[in-house]
């Protein structure tokens, strides 16, 4: 049928300067963050119901000292709005009251060094994804470590360690993580070489204590393995769309995985 306007943030123009480069739905308002396609004079998060009514800013965001920011993320809950930046090599996250207010600065991973960096791999309702990526100063190959922030801890919103078993030769692909669901699982998607010499994409499952099962792997190789770009967790199932290069020609796949 003809598509129909719902909801009109009116919020980027004219002119159309300004771009909306994160968003949520809570199943009643719609959010955004707003921030100019160059350089970074302001920075914002927005909301409106989409049953109708007036746009709302929620809350004017800390500019990052360092590079522009290149990646954002938006996550929504009973403790606010959950907004997590990259602005390579570097990461942080807000939180913003329910209702809009001042941002909350939310604990990240510690500043990386000249020899690896921070990346933002995925965010839930109440938590942020992160990965440090470095060079083991012993066996010279990738040292990898996952960490979290939940602000729906006791003591208010910290940081800690994150599936420190993972494979030494899994490398996640940053952004593309996400919620595995309430019970605080994460679905992590990466790179591994497999017994046949190729490197392949693949998909894990990790429950909040860190146990993991690889759940799927494109067989794909050569010049275009396949990486999941969109993932949705139901409760027996995986759904993923994984995009791949292979054959010289970009396409996607939509496939079903079980838990």
């Amino acid at each position: 049928g003809d598509a129909r306007l719902i909801a009109d943030g009116n919020t980027t123009g004219p002119p159309n300067y300004n771009v909306a480069t994160a968003q949520a739905f809570d199943g009643t308002n719609f959010y955004w963050d707003l921030r100019p396609q160059n350089g970074m004079p302001f920075w914002n998060v927005w909301q409106i119901s989409v049953a109708g009514g007036v746009v709302q800013k929620l809350a004017d965001l800390p500019i990052p000292t360092g590079p522009n920011v290149n990646w954002t993320m938006l996550g929504t809950s009973a403790y606010g709005v959950l907004i997590a930046y990259e602005n390579f090599p570097q990461v942080g996250a807000y939180l913003v009251p329910p209702g809009g207010g001042t941002p909350q600065v939310l604990p990240s991973p510690p500043r990386a060094g000249s020899d690896a960096d921070n990346d933002l791999l995925g965010t839930s309702s109440t938590e942020v994804l992160w990965e440090t990526a470095g060079v083991d100063p012993v066996t010279g190959g990738n040292l990898i470590t996952l960490r979290l922030t939940d602000v729906a801890g006791p003591g208010g919103p910290t940081v800690r360690e994150f599936w420190p078993d993972h494979p030494a030769n899994f490398t996640p692909y940053g952004v593309y993580s996400w919620s595995g669901g309430d019970d605080g699982s994460w679905l992590i998607s990466g790179f591994e070489p497999f017994d046949d010499g190729a490197t392949h994409g693949s998909l894990w499952l990790v429950d909040a204590d860190g146990r993991d099962r690889r759940i799927g792997c494109d067989p794909n190789v050569g010049d275009g393995p396949g990486i999941v770009t969109a993932a949705l967790a139901t409760p027996t199932a995986i759904y993923a769309a994984v995009g791949s290069s292979a054959g010289g020609l970009f396409d996607y796949r939509i496939v079903q995985l079980g838990r």
